[in-house]
C-alpha cells in the first residue's frame, strides 16, 4: 500500500498500524483519519478498502470535534471498539465497529492528574484505559466510562527503580491485561502486572529507542526500535 495524498487507499504521513485476523487498520495521522483494509487484500499486493465500516472504510476525519482526530497514532481493539490515541487533540477516541461512531472520549489537554500532553499510544484491558501522555512522561488510567481513575510511572532517568519512565510512547497488553510500556529514553520495555504492579525491565542493554509493541498470541512480544531500524523479538515474561 503506498501512495501520497488524501484520496481513500492514500496516506498523509501514516504513523501505526494494527492487525487482526482479518484487517489492517493504518492511522493516517496528518489525513486525520483511519483506514481499514481487507488483510487478504493487502497480502496479495492489491489492498482494498472495507466499506462495512466507518464511512466507506474510513473512520474519522480532520478537526477538533468528537469523532474527528489530529494527528491519531496508536490503536487497539477492545470489546467491538477501536480505541486511538488522538495525539494533537490531547485525547483518547473509541469508536465502534463497524459503524465508526464515536462513542467515548478521555482526557483534554493539559497539566491536571485527569489530562493529556501528546498521547502516542493506548491498551484497554478489563482494568481500564491506559494511555501514554508523553509529555507528562507517565501513563494515565481511565475507567471504561472515560473518567480518570489513576497514573502509572513518574518521570525518571533509567536506574535501579522500577516505574521511572522517560518519553514513553508505545504500550501493549496481552491476553492475561498485563501491561508493556515502550520506556523510549531508558531504553528499555517495563511489564506491569493487570493491577499496575511492576512485574520486570525487558531488553536492557539490547534496545536503543523502543517505540511500538506487539504481542502475539503465543506472548512474544515484538518491539520495533527507531534506532536500530528493526524488530527485536523477545520470549513471554512467564
Amino acid at each position: 500500500i503506498s501512495g501520497i495524498g488524501s484520496k481513500p487507499a492514500f496516506f498523509n504521513f501514516p504513523k501505526s498500524i494494527l492487525v487482526t485476523d482479518t484487517h489492517l487498520f493504518v492511522a493516517d495521522s496528518n489525513n486525520g483519519r483511519i483506514q481499514i483494509f481487507y488483510l487478504d487484500s493487502v497480502i496479495r499486493g492489491s489492498a482494498k478498502l472495507d466499506k462495512s465500516y466507518g464511512n466507506k472504510g474510513i473512520i474519522g476525519e480532520l478537526g477538533p470535534t468528537p469523532g474527528k482526530l489530529y494527528d491519531p497514532q496508536g490503536m487497539c481493539i477492545y470489546k467491538n471498539r477501536l480505541y486511538v490515541a488522538d495525539c494533537r487533540n490531547h485525547r483518547v477516541q473509541a469508536f465502534e465497529l463497524p459503524s465508526g461512531k464515536c462513542v467515548l472520549t478521555a482526557g483534554s489537554l493539559g497539566d491536571d492528574k485527569d489530562q493529556l500532553r501528546l498521547p502516542t499510544d493506548v491498551a484497554v484491558t478489563d482494568e481500564g484505559i491506559f494511555v501514554i501522555s508523553s509529555k507528562h512522561h507517565c501513563i494515565k488510567i481511565y475507567n471504561h466510562n472515560g473518567t480518570y481513575s489513576g497514573m502509572l510511572g513518574v518521570q525518571g532517568k533509567i536506574s535501579n527503580e522500577e516505574s521511572l519512565f522517560d518519553s514513553p510512547t508505545g504500550i501493549a497488553s496481552d491476553k492475561y491485561g498485563r501491561i508493556y510500556i515502550a520506556d523510549t529514553g531508558n531504553k528499555r520495555i517495563q511489564a506491569f502486572s493487570a493491577g499496575g504492579t511492576f512485574i520486570k525491565v525487558i531488553g536492557e542493554d539490547k534496545l536503543e529507542k523502543p517505540i511500538r509493541i506487539v504481542i502475539d498470541k503465543n506472548e512474544q512480544i515484538y518491539v520495533l526500535d527507531a534506532n536500530i531500524k528493526g524488530v527485536l523479538q523477545f520470549s513471554a515474561i512467564f
